[in-house]
């Protein structure tokens, strides 16, 4: 076994886990922009809920296994996070809002819908 198959199967183990662990709270965050009411939510998180609208229906054309595909995806990105906002800068990207705090209805995870 080479040194750099060592280090492919190290990295693959912990984009693996970081995804595994990125599951929940990627569902918890996608369910609560779907489920609570959009007019008791903030700009930012009513973008969010949009962009991830748009996205479930591209999805939608892989059928029942698009919406588990979907979640993988999303979850899979946990190492790009941080860089989102720069990437979005150097792209000319407009900047995306964020989540006010406790007046948004997506804010809180025990928050009823």
């Amino acid at each position: 076994m080479s040194a750099l198959s060592a280090v492919r199967d190290v990295l693959a183990l912990i984009w693996g886990t970081g995804m595994a662990l990125s599951i929940v709270p990627t569902l918890e965050a996608m369910a609560r922009l779907t489920e609570r009411d959009p007019g008791r939510m903030c700009e930012g998180c009513r973008a969010r809920r949009r962009s991830q609208l748009r996205s479930a229906r591209e999805w939608a054309a892989l059928g029942r296994a698009g919406t588990q595909l979907m979640v993988m995806a999303a979850a899979s990105l946990w190492w790009v996070a941080p860089f989102i906002p720069v990437l979005r800068r150097l792209g000319g990207l407009e900047h995306q809002p964020r989540c006010t705090g406790p007046p948004c209805a997506a804010h809180s995870r025990s928050a009823g819908p």
